[in-house]
């Protein structure tokens, strides 16, 4: 075989094998991006994106013109669920309740005031909201999206060492941890902090619980039963001076990550009017009259809009909660 032969074969040979190669080298990028690459930009869009959503809140209903207002007002702002403050129907049956709130049924949870609870109503009420409800006990919680919600009983034993004391510690303990939740709520029906009205505080139900809420990292409290609306600063639990608690933020409604929670008072959904006698300096605002709030979470889970709007639809106040 000639010189010149033998270097064209060998030249083919290289050629080959440069061929080879390349095909190899583009075929595991390709295997990379698929099985690596594209499972991390996967990972990225689908677990930390947060969609916008809503969801409203008031309590003390009962079945009135008024309540149907705020049903119609709750169909209008049509949000992702409503979560009813307690004292529902004010009668021995939910019947009238449930057929007043009959468009939102499907959106609706709810928790226990005292005129489910007692009020001398007979057991079967409590055991027909609870059927209604899916519900096997009046306090639980549930998850949506990146919030958490611990929903209480304050009308039954909220002790120290009690199976519902036992149950909310560990369930915050738990949100708490979480790394999936960035919010987390509680609501209730008889308030721990409220301006002069009606009913007064709840000071042992503040003693027991403030200082478990502000330990884990609770953002914002939701109560009723006054029938007024209400909303305070954040407020961090005061050891020295229950009746003072400190203010986390002095801002009148724009917060980013304060210290404390902010407490509502929403009694507003129904049932005739408490008046408010005077404001407590750690309240920020506060109105007499027909209502619900509104809550918008926005800007993929890291902000809150609350926004309490009255039996016209007119926004009476606003505020927000923002998180780096």
């Amino acid at each position: 075989m000639s010189k010149g032969n033998q270097r064209l074969i060998n030249m083919t040979s290289y050629n080959a094998c440069m061929i080879l190669l390349f095909s190899i080298f583009c075929i595991l990028t390709i295997l990379f991006n698929y099985f690596f690459a594209g499972q991390t930009e996967d990972h990225i869009a689908f677990g930390v994106t947060i969609p916008n959503f809503s969801f409203d809140t008031a309590g003390d209903w009962g079945c009135t013109p008024d309540t149907l207002n705020t049903v119609k007002e709750v169909e209008h702002l049509n949000p992702n669920f409503v979560l009813a403050l307690g004292d529902l129907s004010y009668a021995t049956t939910g019947d009238c309740w449930f057929n007043d709130t009959k468009s939102i049924d499907s959106k609706m949870k709810i928790l226990f005031g005292n005129h489910e609870q007692d009020e001398g109503n007979p057991s079967s009420l409590l055991s027909q909201y609870l059927a209604h409800y899916h519900l096997t006990q009046t306090y639980y919680s549930f998850e949506y999206e990146n919030f958490h919600f611990t929903i209480m009983n304050s009308e039954i034993d909220y002790t120290y060492g009690s199976p519902q004391y036992l149950f909310v510690k560990d369930d915050l303990l738990n949100a708490s941890k979480n790394p999936q939740i960035k919010w987390i709520v509680v609501a209730f029906h008889t308030p721990m902090y409220t301006s002069p009205s009606r009913h007064s505080p709840a000071i042992l139900f503040r003693i027991i619980y403030h200082p478990l809420f502000d330990r884990y990292g609770v953002d914002l409290v939701l109560q009723a039963h006054n029938h007024n609306y209400q909303r305070s600063y954040p407020l961090i639990y005061n050891y020295s001076n229950l009746g003072n608690p400190v203010i986390g933020a002095a801002s009148n409604n724009t917060y980013l990550d304060p210290q404390g929670q902010v407490y509502l008072v929403v009694g507003t959904a129904g049932h005739p009017l408490y008046d408010l006698f005077g404001r407590v300096n750690y309240m920020a605002a506060q109105y007499r009259g027909f209502g619900l709030l509104g809550i918008d979470v926005l800007n993929n889970g890291t902000k809150l809009e609350g926004k309490f709007y009255d039996k016209e639809g007119v926004i009476i106040d606003k505020f927000t909660l923002g998180k780096k």
